[in-house]
């Protein structure tokens, strides 16, 4: 009995977690560019996953080290840009937390680049000093953003605020992840740990009596 109790509280954990949220395309490595990099303007869904919202971002391939892959996105294309995606599958009241590396484009100025971002009402800014070094030398640095989700659909938002540049924060390697918290069980998952405990309660009572 203890095995089965055990089994039921497994089999609901797994349940929960078949139902994972997950980043699409978190490295930006669809699609493949050819060349140095290409450019997307406001509107485009060409990134797999991703759509650029205002201005152009640019998806970098070879005059870069990506943190993960081979390509990355500098939220800077021809103007101030943002990429945003829709996150499913979220579970309300549950915290989040989005992992994610920084870097900057180093062919031009200011030195210390900067980005927003947000999920739903949730919003947090960002830099990146390029004086300890850049995309191009493979130097991406690993940053967080939590939140709790309010909805099963929430937004994600990396958006430049590097203003009077085409040169931009780079972003690479985006994921995501519960925070580490107790999840708890769900009522019906409640009710069924609790009525498998009886039945084992009345097992052995039965067997002494």
């Amino acid at each position: 009995m203890k095995s089965l109790i055990v089994s039921a509280v497994l089999g609901l954990g797994a349940a929960q977690m078949a139902s994972a949220a997950t980043i699409v395309n978190g490295s930006f490595e669809d699609p493949d560019v050819t060349g140095a990099f290409a450019t997307f303007v406001s509107g485009s869904t060409a990134i797999t996953g991703w759509t650029v919202g205002s201005g152009s971002v640019d998806v970098v391939d070879t005059l870069w080290i990506a943190q993960e892959g081979s390509q990355a996105v500098d939220l800077d294309g021809s103007a101030v840009g943002s990429i945003f995606q829709t996150i499913t599958d979220l579970i309300v009241g549950t915290s989040y937390t989005i992992s994610f590396y920084m870097s900057g484009n180093p062919d031009g100025p200011p030195p210390v680049k900067s980005m927003d971002v947000s999920v739903g009402a949730n919003t947090a800014g960002y830099t990146f000093d390029m004086s300890g070094g850049n995309a191009e030398t493979g130097v991406w640095e690993l940053n967080t953003f939590t939140f709790t989700a309010a909805a099963t659909s929430e937004v994600l938002t990396f958006a430049s605020t590097t203003g009077g540049s085409a040169y931009g924060a780079a972003v690479d390697d985006v994921s995501i992840a519960p925070s580490i918290a107790p999840v708890p069980l769900p009522a019906g998952g409640l009710m069924l740990v609790g009525g498998l405990v009886g039945l084992a309660a009345l097992r052995r009572r039965r067997q002494q009596g």
